[in-house]
């Protein structure tokens, strides 16, 4: 059985490794700001990616987590269709 079929029928796991570098942590009244890159690799199904990641934080009076707001950007990077979705193929 290829990978592709093996795919299609839902019988294999994409495996993916992930890595993460800090880039900076910013702090202001009421806001924390977590900016990241993150790398993952696919394993031969998909191009090795980069994602630029920015987290805000934002705190009520109570210090409690009030809101969170993540933005994700990367190159576009083409990617075979069915490398994400099983079910796509």
């Amino acid at each position: 059985m290829t990978l592709e079929e093996a795919m299609a029928q839902e019988k294999v796991a994409v495996i993916s490794d992930w890595n993460v570098r800090l880039r900076r942590i910013t702090e202001e009244p009421g806001y924390v700001f977590m900016e990241l890159t993150e790398f993952g690799s696919y394993k031969g199904l998909v191009p090795d990616d980069s994602i630029y990641s920015l987290s805000v934080y934002e705190f009520n009076e109570k210090s409690k987590l009030r809101h969170l707001d993540v933005y994700m950007q990367r190159e576009n990077v083409p990617i075979a269709p069915g490398s994400w979705d099983l079910r796509a193929s």
